[in-house]
């Protein structure tokens, strides 16, 4: 149809038409210019009578401020008018807005009536919202047979969330019997559809043998998936798997490559294991000072393990400057905490006065505790004192 027929049609009253012509100056084209207010005037003037369609686009354009000032409360108004005219989309907006108080105060029961009114309608995110509140009991008391039931429609029609959700569910048999092989279905038909989180915890299912037999190469081809999207865990996991030739082949180079990459994002233990490669020369180029740096990060976090190490590391002066009084505070550090090394290490400086003065009982309740632990070295040292 002529755009100048559309106008004429939408200047006398016809709906479809106004409709039709506000399309045309909200997406321009070779004859006309796009021109957003001018669309939103027609949109309106269709929406006002009861173009659910015009309305829907009205109210995304006031939600959005998209040509026309920003008016949340007038996106309310028109998605509810929409969704009352059945568009779903509407209905999932307005209960969106609903539920976190968006133009209107927060009102979860409105917000759960249309997102059972768009999930009648066959809108799947509607879906996935509202298994979300029954699983966590807002706006409802906690009802997990519903959350199943609507994340179960949802992940049936690809939503990636609800998949990942309901796994989590029948995998810590939350309100349900437990289920580690439905689990690890659903972990992957969210992993192989790219979500990340799904995909580490297929890895380690796969790793385990947690509901399914143990395939330490699939697992790792899902690490990797993980890891390259930036998944810290699935990084740790891939260098320690290198370091170890479990599921493929042993490679120092990659492992410190994986566990590097974990380590910049703040993983404690990687940044643990990354610094005790570097130390050894293990796919990496020996650097004490980058052994202290990443060992300080992790310590910094509270791995108790690199706490000690770096006690020790300072305690040695390997590579780096003997540092006696760092090295004490390191020891106590990480022997208040039960690290049982350092308890020996600790009652050594003390009874031997390195980088401290003597203090004899202080010693033997550090190597008392050690012993505790098994710690023979400690039993020893303990002993010699009472003779």
């Amino acid at each position: 149809m002529q755009l100048s027929t559309i106008r004429e049609a939408a200047e006398n009253g016809d709906r479809q038409a106004q409709f039709e012509l506000a399309e045309a100056y909200y997406y321009g084209s070779e004859n006309l210019e796009a021109d957003l207010p001018e669309a939103a005037s027609w949109y309106e003037r269709a929406a006002k009578v009861g173009h659910a369609e015009a309305q829907y686009k009205l109210a995304l354009m006031n939600f959005l401020g998209k040509g026309i000032p920003q008016n949340l409360a007038a996106a309310l108004t028109w998605y509810k008018r929409a969704a009352e005219e059945g568009h779903k989309d509407a209905m999932y907006n307005y209960a969106l807005m609903c539920e976190n108080g968006v133009g209107t105060e927060m009102n979860l029961v409105e917000a759960i009536a249309w997102y059972r009114n768009a999930v009648d309608s066959e809108h799947v995110d509607a879906a996935f919202n509202l298994g979300l509140l029954y699983h966590m009991g807002r706006g409802t008391p906690q009802d997990m047979a519903q959350a199943v039931h609507y994340y179960g429609y949802a992940a049936e029609r690809g939503q990636l969330q609800a998949q990942f959700n309901l796994a989590l569910i029948y995998h810590q048999g939350f309100g349900v019997a437990k289920d580690s092989a439905r689990a690890a279905q659903l972990y992957k038909m969210a992993a192989d559809a790219g979500f990340v989180t799904a995909q580490c915890n297929l890895a380690l299912m796969l790793h385990q043998g947690d509901g399914v037999t143990p395939n330490p190469y699939e697992a790792v081809s899902y690490y990797k998936m993980a890891a390259e999207n930036g998944h810290m865990t699935a990084q740790f996991i891939l260098g320690r798997m290198y370091a170890n030739g479990e599921g493929v082949e042993l490679n120092h180079r990659e492992s410190v490559r994986w566990l590097q990459r974990a380590a910049e994002q703040g993983h404690m233990k990687a940044q643990y294991e990354l610094a005790l490669k570097i130390s050894r020369a293990e796919g990496a180029i020996k650097n004490m000072a980058l052994v202290a740096s990443w060992l300080a990060k992790s310590a910094d976090q509270g791995y108790m393990k690199a706490v000690y190490s770096l006690g020790m590391l300072f305690r040695l002066g390997d590579g780096i400057e003997k540092n006696l009084p760092f090295s004490l505070q390191c020891f106590q550090k990480a022997a208040a905490d039960g690290h049982a090394d350092a308890q020996y290490w600790l009652g050594y400086m003390l009874e031997t006065g390195e980088g401290c003065e003597k203090n004899l009982s202080e010693a033997a309740k550090c190597y008392a505790k050690a012993t505790k632990q098994g710690h023979d070295k400690a039993l020893r040292r303990l002993s010699a004192l009472h003779d």
